[in-house]
């Protein structure tokens, strides 16, 4: 087939094109991936985005042409900042950024109108900012590489699920069982006896 009808091909069926997953597909990182996210951010009907593991350094502003994304994992990249265009995902429901050493959470996260569900965590950048403890819409939070847990996280009766999982903790408080209904997951965290 030519190559020409094929990319014709291509276009008109990505055009609905709702879930994407490329994770892990560029192991090469930002070299590798910027022409194929280019293309990404041209399918505006997308609800679901993956691109964890792939090694991505940056992600340009275009990502806020992603206007019907409920879903972005950006997990296990080499990510140090994010661009605030995300803050214009106004669908966005599911943020995933465990494993990227990014310098700090940046608050306008807190804006996103729809955000349920946010993972956060990397060796080189384990505090958390307070104001996610303000964050009423969020029913899932994920929280990796703490040595202790922040005092904010005993006000968040509305979660439903609290990920726990490698963590190297020195200890469990008592409020963490006084949650209630959120199920905790300290999967693979390791917590050192006084």
């Amino acid at each position: 087939m030519d190559s020409t009808v094929a990319a014709r091909i291509w276009k008109v069926r990505s055009q609905s094109l709702e879930t994407l997953d490329l994770s892990y597909c560029f192991p090469e990182g930002d070299e590798e991936s910027s022409g194929v996210l280019d293309e990404v951010f041209g399918l505006t009907q997308l609800k679901e985005l993956d691109l964890s593991g792939n090694g991505i350094g940056k992600i340009s502003a275009k990502v806020s042409s992603l206007q019907a994304l409920q879903c972005l994992n950006l997990s296990g990249n080499r990510l140090r900042s994010l661009p605030e265009e995300i803050s214009e995902l106004s669908e966005l429901d599911t943020l995933r950024l465990l494993g990227n050493p990014l310098g700090s959470v940046p608050e306008w996260i807190a804006i996103l109108p729809h955000l349920k569900c946010l993972s956060l965590g990397s060796r080189e950048s384990a505090s958390f900012p307070d104001w996610i403890g303000r964050m009423r819409n969020l029913r899932e939070l994920t929280l990796a590489n703490c040595k202790s847990l922040p005092d904010w996280l005993f006000g968040m009766v509305w979660l439903t699920s609290l990920g726990l999982g490698g963590n190297e903790l020195e200890d469990l408080p008592e409020w963490l069982f006084q949650l209630g209904r959120v199920h905790t997951n300290l999967n693979a965290s390791t917590i050192s006896a006084k």
